[in-house]
């Protein structure tokens, strides 16, 4: 329990049973809930919408969850499973931006994973399953129904074997899966997706000094007219006993989302009689004849050492460079509609007046690929120190770079702060014949970062930076153990600097994040 209403209660179970403990399980049950951080909107103002989904407009987090698991061993080398897990959201918040912001979504999130592993490699089928509904904390709420869910099937085959003095690692699959969604953001609500993949990939040894990674991957996508391959090749050389180098070179790709693709709701103006139309790219090319997505491509490249001589001391060392294209992003071109084109085209069919958000639809906004190239490059360092048994200090250290060049013009991008460090110091030491003594402290900081977002305004919706400051966030955890191990007491602080100075944001749009402190108490039997 702690400050803001925390409580968290966690029960498992697990052992082995059967025949030579062939059958395994693992449950458990837990409950967790906390409040906002903060609230937007003062929800004594007549013309605010509370949310029907909750009765507590202060709870940001509220959720039931329940899970097993069973493993049996059918041989020596192969193993059945199946897991199952349900969680139920009675309200969890939904931060986000634009439209998706305050939303109190109360409902399910189940998955179930049954297959068969071996050494030769295995089959699953996995399946997700969302059936949530979301009312809004605003003056114009906005109801999100959500009913999503994903067939997984794969099928994958391992196995090593030898060509005279060289062992080769072999692995390559095949999926397939069937994504459903219901989503009232949708104009035509439902949707379905058939996705289907397969890879390979061959780890080539020669000795233990050499090793040669070689891989391919190729996706067929349902909104494109043709397959992605993802060629990938590392190479790893050891140095000594416990020294590598490394190299590697990738290409990696993401497709547009359902939000990206399907989506048609409509964003709030300065002037409530008034909103834009939010249009996803298969949306806006049936009504407005704008060009379809395609997928962001990256093409990745990494230098690294590693260095674990001495159990005291080690230190990780990489220099990475992108090459990023194609980017989907917000829609620059939203000029508001004139007189004119509110009777013709596509556009009659979504301009005059929407009685589902009481406006008056005066432009639209959506998705597009951003033109120009991204590059990307910087360094990463960690390292981390054992100079007793018990005592661990870790650090680790980024510097990144992102430039856009458009048609020649470089052009500096902060989205990623510049430099990013990470510290910390655990120490854990018995200090009695039964009581133990745990200690932890942790830092992050970030530099400043300026993210682009799309307002409505003048006469266009428009992209416009905003510009967050440094990040600092302090935790800490103070903890003892009973009983030979089998209970435990902590406290453990988040963000605690928020105490002794001001509250920071992780987005420009979401809530202040303040500091809370939580108390537990576990016991193993």
């Amino acid at each position: 329990m702690g400050n803001g209403t925390q409580l968290r209660g966690h029960l498992s179970t697990s052992g082995r049973s059967g025949r030579d403990g062939r059958l395994g399980y693992r449950f458990s049950v837990a409950y967790n809930q906390a409040d906002r951080f903060s609230l937007p909107l003062d929800t004594s103002r007549v013309d605010v919408h509370l949310p029907t989904t909750t009765t507590d407009t202060n709870i940001g987090v509220r959720d039931t969850r329940a899970f097993g698991n069973l493993t049996y061993r059918l041989t020596r080398h192969a193993e059945a499973y199946l897991e199952g897990g349900t969680t139920f959201m009675n309200s969890d918040v939904l931060a986000a931006t634009s439209v998706f912001n305050d939303l109190y979504n109360r409902g399910t999130n189940s998955y179930a994973v049954a297959g068969v592993q071996s050494q030769w490699g295995g089959l699953r089928f996995f399946w997700n399953n969302f059936d949530i509904n979301g009312d809004q904390l605003a003056p114009d709420p906005f109801d999100l129904n959500v009913r999503w869910s994903t067939y997984d099937l794969e099928g994958t085959f391992a196995h090593g074997f030898d060509t005279g003095r060289v062992h080769h690692d072999v692995v390559a699959g095949v999926g397939y899966r069937r994504k459903f969604v219901d989503w009232s953001v949708f104009g035509d609500r439902n949707y379905t997706e058939d996705h289907v993949q397969g890879f390979a990939q061959d780890s080539i040894h020669f000795g233990d000094r050499l090793t040669i990674v070689g891989g391919i991957r190729v996706d067929r996508h349902p909104l494109l007219t043709r397959a992605v391959f993802s060629p990938r090749g590392a190479i790893v050389g050891r140095v000594g006993d416990r020294q590598a180098l490394r190299a590697s070179v990738s290409t990696a790709f993401r497709t547009q989302n359902f939000l990206e693709s399907y989506i048609a709701t409509f964003q709030a103006a300065p002037l409530t009689a008034f909103s834009g139309f939010g249009a996803g790219s298969e949306v806006a090319n049936r009504l407005f004849g704008t060009p379809v997505l395609r997928p962001e491509r990256i093409l990745s490249g990494e230098l690294g050492y590693q260095n674990q001589e001495n159990d005291v001391f080690s230190v990780d060392a990489a220099a990475y460079f992108n090459r990023v294209e194609d980017i989907i992003d917000f829609s620059t071109d939203t000029t508001l509609y004139t007189l004119a084109e509110t009777t013709t085209g596509g556009l009659a069919g979504a301009t005059g007046f929407d009685r589902a958000s009481n406006t008056y639809i005066v432009g639209h906004g959506g998705f597009e690929n951003v033109s120009g190239v991204y590059y990307v490059g910087g360094v990463e360092l960690v390292a981390r120190v054992n100079p007793a048994d018990g005592f661990d200090i870790y650090a680790n250290y980024t510097a990144n770079l992102t430039y856009l060049d458009a048609d020649g013009t470089l052009t500096r991008k902060r989205r990623a702060p510049v430099h990013q460090v990470n510290t910390g110091i655990q120490f854990r030491r018995d200090v009695g014949s039964d009581v133990g003594l745990d200690l932890a402290l942790d830092v992050h900081a970030q530099t400043r970062t300026v993210w682009d977002e799309q307002v409505l305004a003048g006469n266009a919706q428009e992209v416009r930076p905003f510009d967050l400051g440094a990040l600092y966030l302090v935790n800490a955890r103070a903890g003892v153990r009973l009983l030979d191990d089998r209970m435990s007491l902590g406290v453990t602080g988040y963000n605690l600097n928020a105490f002794f100075g001001p509250n920071y944001r992780q987005h420009p749009f979401t809530q202040q994040v303040s500091g809370r402190v939580t108390g537990s108490v576990s016991y193993r039997f």
